[in-house]
């Protein structure tokens, strides 16, 4: 893959149109089962409870078998979860090249090229150890049990509060 420049006009474009004024969480991919949304929003509702200024930015289209709002609800989330939908490409390399971190704690996945995007963009991933996105990364990410949203949490913890970790 190859990295796209993203110009700093861009990331405040990109912030101001989806109304982003604080870090935040990136996942990108079609919202279904698999991606274990549930374990992220549990994840991320653990990690907020102490962290008033971060939100969680969900970007893709609608898959089958998920209710994203039901899970934002039930978390507790309201305005800090925000689900944009699809997105054009320059708008979704912006979003990755602006994350405070990036998440993918699929359960399974054929590649994952999000992964790759985010990295290619400078955004620091937290993964699934053990799927084809352990892979992708190469030792670039941290990577967690997708089972376990305790260790998805402690792995976002360790890269917001850590600027060289999120660097390296």
């Amino acid at each position: 893959i190859d990295p796209v420049a993203v110009t700093d006009e861009q990331r405040a474009d990109v912030r101001r149109r989806f109304g982003l004024d604080q870090p935040f969480v990136l996942l990108v991919g079609t919202l279904e089962p698999r991606k274990n949304l549930s374990g992220l929003v549990e994840a991320f509702a653990g990690l907020a409870r102490n962290r008033p200024d971060l939100d969680l930015v969900l970007v893709g289209p609608d898959g089958r078998n998920e209710d994203l709002g039901a899970r934002i609800t039930a978390a507790g989330l309201g305005e800090r979860a925000k689900p944009l939908g699809f997105v054009a490409d320059a708008d979704k390399h912006a979003l990755y090249a602006e994350a405070a971190a990036f998440c993918s704690p699929s359960l399974r996945e054929g590649f994952g090229l999000p992964v790759l995007e985010a990295l290619a963009q400078g955004a620091p991933v937290v993964t699934s150890a053990g799927t084809s996105t352990e892979e992708v990364a190469g030792g670039a990410a941290l990577l967690v049990d997708p089972r376990d949203p305790a260790t998805i949490e402690e792995a976002l913890a360790r890269i917001l509060d850590d600027q060289a970790l999120a660097a390296d």
